[in-house]
């Protein structure tokens, strides 16, 4: 972990000093994962050298990708209580709303899965959503956003802002001044719930009261510290099918090159042994730079994104209840 860490008092180490006992299963869980999405990215030949030699396939098996995917989390599970999943379509995508017990009509959010804008759906984070939903006491609007390579940027984009006009724009959500709307979202999705907010401040668009990326990818160009040797080549051609001819530090692409002055309060989750920390760490810093109330909680021992383990793993039932503090606090 960077030394600048302990300065910052922004800046929090979660968790115990060492992980639970259920995080063995995890990471072996994880690495099943990897084990199967690697080939997705890279030559079997070069996988199969001792060290390994990260090949880049070309094209990538984006359809192999997606089915591994779908395996992200562990056995999901809905939490406990009544929830409500209604079905909707938004601006021509697939969404639907997830209510859990609790929720309250006036406290609306946008979820935006991660999945490196090719693959991920709301199938897939549905138990989640509504664990985010009960903790947060809001009403979660999530949306099957548009994905690459089939549509670059601004396609993804143009699909999330499209769902909060509809959230602010929605007098069934509540009345006036009094609701709140937050915009949510995890790894890919955590940067596209940032993007979102800075369009809709371009757009002058009523800003989300409070905003939320877990394990955020920040900078499209992969320059991260933290990354693996396979992360930045693997992770680079995922996102170059995502942007496409567009620079890669354009600040939709990649928030951390925006300028954030305006920018609403704003929770971003970590993991210490996960390779897009540093995604997050600079982009806290700039947030914090710019007069942003952020707050950064590094997750001791945790990997990318943790949190979708619930309710198996409880250092991610611990970041979902801190998750609802911080937009109930709000």
């Amino acid at each position: 972990m960077p030394d600048t860490l302990t300065k910052d008092e922004w800046i929090e180490s979660v968790g115990g000093d060492s992980p639970s006992g259920e995080f063995q299963t995890i990471v072996e869980h994880f690495m099943t994962l990897v084990r199967g999405m690697n080939p997705t990215y890279f030559e079997v030949e070069g996988l199969e050298k001792n060290p390994p030699e990260y090949i880049l396939k070309d094209p990538l098996d984006t359809d192999l990708a997606r089915l591994i995917g779908r395996g992200f989390p562990i056995a999901p599970q809905m939490p406990e209580g009544d929830v409500i999943v209604r079905r909707t379509v938004v601006n021509g995508r697939n969404s639907e709303w997830v209510s859990a017990e609790g929720a309250l009509p006036d406290r609306v959010m946008l979820y935006l899965h991660g999945g490196g804008y090719v693959m991920g759906d709301i199938d897939n984070y549905r138990c989640f959503i509504a664990r985010l939903s009960r903790a947060s006491k809001c009403s979660v609007l999530a949306i099957d956003y548009r994905l690459a390579p089939e549509h670059p940027f601004p396609a993804g984009l143009e699909d999330a802002l499209a769902a909060y006009k509809t959230l602010i724009e929605d007098t069934a959500t509540g009345s006036g001044q009094n609701r709140k709307f937050y915009i949510v979202g995890d790894s890919a999705g955590g940067g596209l719930a940032l993007a979102t907010t800075l369009k809709a401040m371009r757009e002058r668009l009523r800003v989300p009261d409070a905003v939320i990326a877990m394990s955020p990818a920040t900078d499209l160009t992969q320059s991260g510290s933290t990354l693996t040797p396979a992360e930045v080549i693997g992770g680079g051609k995922q996102f170059s099918l995502y942007y496409g001819n567009t620079d890669p530090t354009h600040p939709l692409v990649s928030p951390l090159y925006a300028d954030l002055e305006g920018f609403p309060p704003v929770l971003l989750q970590a993991g210490e042994i996960e390779g897009y920390l540093d995604d997050s760490v600079r982009f806290a810093k700039k947030a914090h730079e710019a007069g942003v109330d952020v707050r950064l909680q590094i997750w001791r021992n945790m990997p990318h994104v943790h949190q979708v383990m619930a309710p198996h793993l409880p250092e991610a039932n611990a970041a979902i209840q801190a998750m609802g503090e911080f937009l109930l606090d709000g």
